[in-house]
């Protein structure tokens, strides 16, 4: 999963001045309280259908959690969502947005948070 992160993601945090750092988001990745869907393609040969080609990083949080203020509606925060580029574009985004509302829901969150860069048009545009 680390490795589809940084596929992504490592040029536009150099793009943004705050730049990438490894140790950084492996510790974000194993902090107390992150969960995680994992995608595979099932369809694939046995001996390939154990790579990762989507995942999504998220918490259950407060709003004002991302601003390091406790304060807030309670929430489900998205820090990453990433899907192998060869599958971009096939709906599993979305799928996987849909899934964390049926989570929210199911645990009375009227909200997802899902904070990006200014300068990620990518994800602004999607």
């Amino acid at each position: 999963g680390f490795e589809l992160i940084r596929e992504n993601m490592e040029d536009k945090y150099d793009a943004s001045g705050y730049g990438w750092d490894d140790e950084d988001k492996e510790r974000e990745l194993t902090e107390d309280g992150t969960r995680f869907l994992l995608v595979r393609d099932l369809n694939l040969p046995k001996s390939e259908n154990d790579q990762l080609i989507g995942l999504v990083n998220f918490r259950f949080t407060v709003e004002g959690d991302i601003m390091e203020k406790m304060v807030g509606d309670v929430c489900l925060t998205v820090w990453d969502i990433h899907v192998s580029e060869e599958y971009q574009r096939k709906g599993i985004g979305k799928h996987l947005i849909t899934i964390l509302e049926l989570v929210a829901k199911r645990e009375n969150m009227k909200m997802i948070c899902i904070p990006i860069q200014n300068e990620d048009e990518d994800t602004l545009n999607w």
